[in-house]
């Protein structure tokens, strides 16, 4: 299991979505039109500790057509869960921490008019 599906395992757990249904990784589809992504980027410089790698990882939120407030709301409830998450494993992966990179940010609207949300995390895991 990679990365964005582990994490995407912790947001499942707390209730944020279902994996395949409405919690994707690697791509926002057009439908559902409530649905959360996970996308990894590169995050910050390696430490000098061997083993220890620190990536990025980027949530968006897209919540349904006049659906600001819940969309808002589910973004909420991705930062407070993976924000200074600290010291666990899903499946053989040790994470040290995740860190939110600021706070929630609006994007706007897509193209069917869906508001958009993002947050940017660090994260420090065993390699």
């Amino acid at each position: 299991m990679g990365m964005l599906a582990q994490i995407g395992n912790v947001l499942q757990t707390a209730g944020v979505g279902t994996s395949g249904t409405d919690l994707f990784y690697g791509i926002m589809p057009p439908l559902p039109d409530a649905c959360v992504a996970l996308f990894a980027y590169a995050g910050k410089p390696p430490l000098r500790i061997p083993y220890v790698e620190r990536p990025g990882v980027q949530v968006i939120i897209r919540g349904a057509k006049g659906g600001y407030y819940a969309a808002e709301t589910k973004a909420q409830l991705v930062f407070t869960t993976l924000n200074n998450k600290r010291s666990f494993s899903v499946s053989s992966t040790k994470y040290k921490i995740i860190e939110a990179a600021g706070s929630v940010a609006n994007m706007g609207y897509d193209e069917a008019e869906r508001p958009l949300f993002v947050i940017n995390f660090y994260v420090t895991k065993d390699i």
